[in-house]
């Protein structure tokens, strides 16, 4: 019995040990102490292939020179080379490219203008930067920041952080439940939806490489559901009986 009790303790003790060994540790600010503290928060952040930290913050973080002379606040993308210096093309106040030029207003907008806010950075399958900004995903070309593509989504509804597979279908939630989570080409046309009516509040969602699976996160239906289609986009999706994933995690990224 002692023997037993013994090897128990000795199992345990490396599984912690295991553990411990695998934690992440906190390596300092960046770019530094205080850059960060701006606005509401971050709300998005990615790395393109040349190691370039991406970052949206919630709130307002600088402003632009109306016509009049007044000042009018934008929600600025800034962009880092790895060192924590800015790049040649940050911050992104103004997107432009592709026969777009959108300023990034923000919730009190000149007359006319139209109010964005940050929802979500993420990284496709080309490197290149998908920017969700109030109810639009934006390409923005990494080397650059040129817009690529655009497309309005959310049709007026706030949306996340949008997923992408290999071969740059783009998932697109709503914050709000009730409305379609959208699928996207590479070129961003539409593939139709996953579901015609997402469940609860969400700030984020991720697919899987093969486009077969999709998790749409939800910090109101406290878990993270899992849209199965064994044919990718040819769908149709379906949330099986197993495909309610961490019960209780209120999930907000990914």
């Amino acid at each position: 019995m002692k023997k037993i009790a013994t090897l128990i303790v000795v199992v345990v003790a490396f599984a912690a040990a295991g553990f411990g060994q695998n934690r992440w540790n906190f390596a300092g600010y960046f770019p530094d102490s205080t850059f960060v503290k701006k606005a509401t928060g971050v709300h998005g952040i990615a790395v393109d292939p040349a190691g370039k930290i991406w970052v949206q913050w919630f709130g307002r973080t600088d402003s632009i020179q109306n016509a009049n002379g007044t000042f009018t606040g934008t929600l600025n993308i800034f962009v880092f080379n790895p060192n924590g210096t800015q790049a040649s093309f940050s911050p992104l106040k103004v997107l432009t490219g592709a026969g777009v030029t959108d300023t990034l207003f923000s919730s009190v907008p000149p007359s006319g203008a139209v109010a964005v806010s940050n929802r979500g950075l993420r990284r496709d399958h080309q490197g290149n930067i998908l920017a969700s900004i109030f109810d639009r995903v934006y390409r923005l070309n990494y080397q650059t920041g040129a817009v690529m593509n655009k497309v309005a989504s959310g049709a007026g509804n706030s949306i996340g952080a949008v997923g992408v597979d290999t071969l740059g279908e783009i998932f697109v939630q709503t914050v709000v439940g009730g409305n379609p989570l959208k699928i996207w080409a590479s070129n961003f046309s539409s593939l139709g939806n996953v579901t015609d009516s997402s469940r609860g509040f969400s700030r984020t969602c991720e697919v899987s490489k093969d486009g077969n699976d999709v998790y749409a996160a939800g910090y109101t239906t406290h878990c993270v559901l899992r849209y199965h289609s064994d044919f990718g986009t040819f769908g149709p999706y379906i949330v099986g009986p197993n495909d309610t994933l961490m019960k209780g995690f209120d999930c907000e990224s990914m």
